[in-house]
């Protein structure tokens, strides 16, 4: 009985932790793609963002895309710290920050929209 016991909570153990290197794995992929969340830009925990860590944040995220060798495109034009600061106090809030974001996808979705209606046409006055 006192070895099934063991041998139960040895294998809870070895699920527990191949969910939790899962996970991790997950978000460790994931750090370079997709929106930044809030609480990885808020260092201080303050509830703000400050300009500072805003940079610091972009910065790191950048030399995690780089050390995967994904493609660097479109980091001279992307959005500053002043482009999320919709009321110009120096601090982003979390409402700014996802304002800004949602904002940038946007773009990015009509941009690629743009971008496939042109190849398209092309194809179409290729074949007429």
């Amino acid at each position: 009985m006192n070895i099934m016991k063991k041998s139960y909570s040895a294998s809870l153990l070895i699920i527990f932790a191949g969910t939790f290197s899962a996970v991790a794995v997950q978000a460790e992929e994931s750090a370079s793609r997709g929106p930044i969340p809030f609480v990885a830009y808020d260092k201080d925990d303050n509830n703000f963002i400050s300009e500072e860590e805003f940079n610091i944040v972009r910065e790191e995220r950048m030399s995690i895309r780089a050390a995967e060798g994904r493609p660097m495109r479109g980091t001279a034009s992307a959005p500053k710290f002043s482009d999320f600061d919709a009321n110009s106090d120096s601090k982003l809030t979390q409402d700014e920050l996802t304002a800004g974001q949602n904002a940038q996808m946007g773009k990015r979705s009509g941009m690629a929209m743009e971008k496939y209606s042109k190849r398209n046409s092309m194809k179409r006055g290729a074949t007429e």
